[in-house]
């Protein structure tokens, strides 16, 4: 299966009532919150897909409203930095997140990272994040292996989370 119909498989198989949050990456137009992604050499997304009110953002928005229930926009890598779901995921006495992302290093990692200090445990399954360079996401897969989440067989995921849906 490819690693899109892999994690289509782990949301259908979650419980209804468990949460799924998506991310995006924008920054505005007039690159006020951006910090270092406003310098040129670090920016070569501006004026593109990246920026908050190009139409591809917009699409992809509304497409994932569609889909599950949490959509937020994020200013840096990690999806726990300035946005509101640490406190969305305590409130609902939520302790393990099941992480997946196209960037291992630009999104899971960070995000990885910033849970665990937080106490969350962390499932990151290798087969559902994904990064350019193979070896990069060998070399991020297997730090996060080694202390900070959990590398999951999604073959194991599904089963557990359809018992927890019936």
């Amino acid at each position: 299966l490819t690693r899109s119909a892999l994690i289509k498989n782990i949301l259908g198989a979650a419980p209804a009532a468990a949460p799924a949050a998506y991310t995006r990456f924008t920054i505005d137009r007039e690159t006020v919150n951006s910090g270092a992604y406003s310098m040129p050499k670090l920016a070569p997304h501006k004026g593109r897909a990246a920026i908050s009110d190009h139409p591809w953002q917009q699409d992809r928005h509304r497409y994932r409203a569609r889909v599950r229930r949490l959509v937020l926009t994020k200013k840096k890598p990690s999806r726990f930095f300035g946005t509101p779901l640490p406190p969305y995921l305590v409130g609902r006495q939520i302790d393990t997140l099941l992480l997946t992302s196209n960037s291992i290093c630009n999104s899971v990692r960070p995000a990885v990272f910033d849970a665990f200090s937080q106490k969350f445990c962390n499932i990151a399954p290798s087969a559902t994040v994904f990064d350019r360079m193979p070896i990069s996401q060998e070399v991020n897969q297997f730090d996060m292996n080694r202390c900070s989440a959990d590398d999951v067989e999604t073959s194991n995921i599904v089963p557990y989370l359809t018992g927890l849906a019936s």
